[in-house]
């Protein structure tokens, strides 16, 4: 029989003994520099409005705001997330905003406070755009939603299709919130910048502001004063390859007006669009076999068969009447 080996003993804890903690593991040189980056922009952040938990009526528990860092300080966050100065404004707009997002098991303070700093983040300079991050806000929330519920264990495929179209919706709604509010704070103004320029021979380049004739024909009509630059001042047109006036002309006439074609003719005497005499449908083509019911036989089928039936409908009539 093989002998069993113990396990070693493991010594006891003392009671009242309190665990070390572990010593954190140095930190490398790009790791510091990103701590560095961190505590930088930490204190350059102003920090957001934050709400706590107090004892309200009927032993309720009551979200209102922190006010430890001081009632200017508070206020001022409060007016940073809505963007406006108007404490009513502030205050719907913040429980539109935290009632229209899941909490996602989030307490309520804690869900309030991350609905706040996601609208502060944004930096609405009015109410404009204070509504606007309320809503991107809202929209971000239910799409996370739609995925994490699309994700749930055991989840039907329809429950899952369903989740993952409208988390679709409403992702795309918030990347046409976002472009808007990008175009409202730029002012509806599109800058270019045009690095490279390729000049052609033959080819003119004009720099500035430039008018064209209507319809679309013609050189560019330079205005006053506007520098160009071009590589060739006594440009021509290219000559046509073929006098279009005594070339010979498609034989084909319109159904309608009767009126000859104008396009110029290929060796067949028709043009490229009309194309001369057709040469039918190719024989033996398989690719128009879809499936047997319209062929000769098939028909034939269905003609007996209906005979068959108005046979056996005349001699049920026959049998009644018997």
């Amino acid at each position: 029989m093989a002998r069993k080996t113990k396990k070693p003993l493991t010594p006891k804890k003392e009671e009242g003994t309190k665990p070390t903690k572990e010593t954190p593991k140095p930190m490398t040189e790009s790791e510091k520099r990103r701590f560095e980056e961190f505590v930088t922009r930490r204190q350059a952040t102003p920090l957001a409005v934050k709400f706590v938990t107090k004892d309200g009526k009927n032993g309720r528990d009551a979200i209102t705001q922190d006010m430890s860092y001081g009632a200017d300080n508070a206020m001022a966050a409060f007016s940073a997330a809505a963007g406006s100065v108007d404490s009513d404004f502030c205050c719907k707009l913040l429980n539109q905003a935290v009632n229209a997002s899941p909490s996602a098991g989030l307490e309520t303070v804690d869900h309030s406070n991350a609905v706040a700093a996601t609208m502060t983040g944004l930096a609405p300079q009015n109410e404009l755009e204070g509504l606007l991050a309320a809503q991107m806000s809202a929209c971000h929330n239910a799409a996370m939603e739609c995925l994490r519920r699309a994700c749930v264990k055991d989840q039907t495929f329809e429950g899952r299709k369903m989740n993952m179209t409208f988390a679709d919706r409403f992702m795309r709604t918030f990347a046409v919130q976002v472009e808007a509010l990008g175009k409202y704070r730029k002012g509806g103004q599109q800058k270019v910048v045009v690095e490279h320029v390729h000049v052609y021979p033959g080819g003119q380049a004009i720099v500035g502001n430039f008018n064209q004739p209507p319809g679309g024909r013609g050189t560019p009509m330079e205005t006053t004063n506007q520098p160009h630059v071009s590589t060739q001042s006594d440009s021509k047109p290219r000559p046509c390859r073929f006098n279009l006036a005594v070339v010979k002309k498609c034989s084909a006439r319109s159904k309608r007006t009767g009126n000859p074609c104008r396009q110029p003719a290929m060796a067949n005497g028709k043009c490229r669009f009309h194309g001369g005499k057709s040469t039918g449908a190719p024989v033996g083509n398989k690719n128009a076999w879809k499936h047997g019911d319209y062929s000769a036989q098939a028909q034939e089928r269905r003609r007996e068969m209906r005979q068959l039936l108005r046979e056996a409908r005349q001699f049920l009539a026959e049998q009644d009447e018997i």
